[in-house]
């Protein structure tokens, strides 16, 4: 009886110390597996706490080269910019004059060019006049060319405001002038330089005597070449009728000047 009391005590020992021996390698697993966790959760702290650093430090050292490349695309913007209005302005330049600041003869030409066009398919139409300042050099020779320069302002001053729109008044050349009426007959357009005429009395205060003598043409189907033909002719007959006039050419005149006045404008004194 002692035997087998002794052995069932044994094998309850034995069976607890098993059990004990279950429950540690359990708990060494768990424990492990709970350190494996942790490492793991740490790494990926540690991980994540590098890439924040690296993020940072990129920024850092991004940030002076993106401030410095907004920098350069402002600069270049206002560097294009400024290359436009240079450029807008320098053709604009070329198409003014510089001691009047009216359209030179390039712009006129450009705006003939156009009304041609137009006057080509039936939409245009427009009379022309040629205004050239009397005797003008006998003005240079008596009061100098810085009071002829003044005249011409004078003068560009008058047909400016004499001019409505969208009508358009360039200076030809020398002491020559065009003043364009789109859409106007030339008899309207003869009683509007009629007033730059008066206009320019009343303004010559110092008592030079500054006139002008004015031609006028129609378009009336005619290309532009043979309408400046047709004011020039006309304003060679103001000249011949005593200047300080208006004449309109008739619808047939293409002027003794031929077409070359076109391309050279004269000075008729």
């Amino acid at each position: 009886a002692m035997n087998d009391k002794a052995f069932v005590t044994m094998n309850a020992i034995r069976d607890q110390l098993l059990r004990l021996r279950l429950e540690q390698s359990a708990a060494l697993i768990d424990y492990e597996r709970a350190r494996a966790e942790v490492r793991s959760l740490q790494l990926q702290a540690d991980f994540r706490q590098r890439i924040q650093s690296l993020l940072w430090l990129g920024l850092l050292l991004l940030l002076p080269l993106l401030l410095a490349s907004l920098w350069l695309l402002r600069a270049r913007l206002r560097a294009l910019g400024a290359l436009a209005r240079a450029n807008q302005r320098n053709a604009e330049l070329a198409l003014t004059d510089s001691l009047t600041g009216l359209p030179n003869r390039r712009a006129m030409l450009q705006q003939l060019d156009q009304l041609d066009a137009e006057t080509a398919t039936g939409t245009g139409g427009y009379a022309l006049a040629l205004i050239d300042a009397d005797h003008f050099k006998r003005l240079n020779d008596r009061h100098g060319h810085e009071e002829g320069d003044r005249a011409l302002c004078r003068i560009a001053d008058v047909l400016r405001v004499s001019v409505p729109a969208p009508g358009m008044v360039a200076r030809w050349g020398g002491e020559e002038f065009v003043a364009l009426f789109p859409g106007v007959w030339a008899q309207q357009a003869g009683r509007l330089c009629e007033q730059a005429l008066a206009r320019l009395r009343l303004s010559d205060a110092q008592g030079i005597g500054v006139t002008v003598s004015i031609g006028i043409a129609q378009a009336e189907g005619r290309c532009a070449r043979e309408v400046i033909a047709a004011a020039d002719a006309a304003m060679y007959r103001a000249k011949q009728a005593g200047r300080d006039r208006v004449v309109e050419a008739g619808l047939d005149a293409v002027g003794e000047a031929t077409l070359a006045g076109f391309d050279s404008p004269g000075a008729t004194a």
